[in-house]
């Protein structure tokens, strides 16, 4: 068993020399076996070891029994121990959440809070993989959703995927190690408990293996879809165009690109659904040239001949379908914002939410929102925007509103922060001088002191 976690451990690169693991010590027998077997390895792997319990405030004594036997079993063994607690009730009926995802969520929260260097080691073993394959089965998913439970992710690592439940049993009862158990798990109250209960019995009477079988799918289903996510990412761009993707494009693309290509272009949409891919999907394939699919978050698809194009629909600053610039002068109307352009030469100073760029040689500024993949070359190298926009501390609400300039598919500036370099006019040298106005500029500035000298290592 060891050696299956070491294979596993090595081929995911999960933990290198000089790491400080924390393992997320509940009690029960998966994450008791994780801990001691972690202890037996790290020497062999040259990592620090800690623990960490959280108590989820849910079962009363026995949460406090729980938190106790961690900390005498710690103390006992001389492991670290971190201990902190929340109140997942209340969590989840303040943010309308599950049970079960207020717990993960305040869980993660903690454990990731104590040390940002460490990584993170859970107890999912290749028994909970299945009972997620099943689930996932059971509720739609896609080819992502099918490799489970990842091995890492973040900081998180789980050395235990390939290891069953009933290996684990037989580690403690050799090595005498105790555990406890929580009551919850013998309830039928959640649908993992169900499957646990009623449906993988049936399954290991066929393969009593079926767990390690599965886990063995997963990771190969995992390296499957990362490839073919590499692959889309490249795809994207081929089908992308100032206006949208094009639905001809797409659909030229073999089978399965086209919904992980899709799925990149809605990557703004939150919580998008299989059913919703599949939708869109079909949106790109129907003969009509217009029609709308809306998603939560105000997020519209939008249908235009042969184009499938994303805006986020927004009762104060309605977002616009893409625009060509005027080059010498002249005034636009774009969302909340009004834009004008002037031709003239580049001055010393620009003046506050103006950017000076090159004249196109040849075509149109387009004036247009964001798209998935957008990037911009600035000094230090290129950034996607959603990045920049980030990095600037732009207020989420305003990153889909805002005004972006591009030519011939590259960015040229995004309005009124900053100019591309292979865009932006130097000074005495014919420009547009291009002024954005509204009370969202405003926004955008005021906070950022260091704009102006952005905008000036463009130049």
């Amino acid at each position: 068993m060891k050696n299956k976690i070491l294979e596993l451990i090595r081929s995911q690169r999960m933990l290198s020399p000089g790491d400080h693991v924390i393992c997320a010590l509940s009690g029960g027998i998966d994450s008791m076996g994780l801990l001691h077997i972690l202890l037996e390895l790290k020497n062999d792997l040259g990592i620090t070891l800690s623990a960490a319990h959280f108590d989820h405030q849910l079962r009363g004594q026995a949460s406090r029994r729980d938190a106790e036997f961690v900390q005498e079993h710690c103390k006992s063994i001389g492991v670290p121990l971190s201990m902190g607690s929340g109140d997942v009730a209340a969590y989840a009926k303040e943010n309308h959440l599950s049970t079960e995802d207020a717990a993960r969520t305040l869980r993660y929260d903690f454990l990731l809070s104590l040390d940002p260097e460490a990584k993170i080691a859970t107890a999912h073993n290749a028994q909970d993989n299945l009972e997620t394959l099943l689930l996932r089965l059971i509720r739609g998913t896609g080819l992502q959703g099918l490799g489970a439970i990842p091995p890492v992710r973040g900081r998180i690592i789980r050395p235990l995927l390939t290891v069953s439940r009933q290996e684990l049993q037989r580690y403690l009862e050799l090595h005498g190690i105790p555990h406890v158990e929580d009551s919850t798990n013998g309830s039928d109250d959640y649908l993992r408990n169900r499957i646990r209960h009623q449906v993988l019995p049936v399954l290991m009477t066929e393969n009593p293996g079926i767990s390690q079988t599965a886990s063995a799918l997963c990771l190969e289903l995992r390296e499957a879809g990362s490839y073919i996510a590499s692959q889309a990412d490249s795809a994207l761009q081929s089908v992308s165009h100032e206006d949208g993707i094009s639905c001809s494009g797409l659909l030229s693309l073999a089978p399965a690109l086209r919904a992980p290509v899709l799925k990149q272009f809605l990557s703004e949409v939150p919580e998008l659904s299989r059913q919703q891919l599949d939708a869109a999907l079909a949106l790109a394939e129907r003969m009509s040239p217009s029609a709308e699919l809306h998603f939560s978050g105000g997020w519209v698809l939008r249908r235009c001949y042969d184009r499938l194009q994303l805006y986020k629909r927004d009762k104060n600053t309605p977002l616009q379908p893409p625009c060509s610039m005027p080059l010498l002068e002249g005034e636009i109307r774009f969302g909340a914002y009004t834009i004008t352009s002037q031709y003239g030469l580049c001055p010393e100073q620009l003046p506050a939410n103006t950017l000076a760029l090159n004249p196109p040689e040849k075509g149109m500024y387009i004036l247009r929102t964001r798209q998935p993949g957008d990037r911009i070359t600035l000094p230090g190298g290129t950034k996607k925007i959603s990045r920049y926009l980030i990095d600037k501390k732009i207020p989420v609400q305003l990153r889909a509103t805002l005004p972006l300039l591009s030519l011939d598919g590259n960015i040229a500036a995004v309005l009124p922060l900053c100019a591309d370099l292979r865009f932006a006019s130097v000074p005495g040298s014919p420009c547009i001088l291009v002024t954005v106005c509204s009370e969202d500029a405003a926004c955008l500035t005021a906070p950022q002191p260091d704009r102006i000298k952005g905008m000036e290592e463009v130049k």
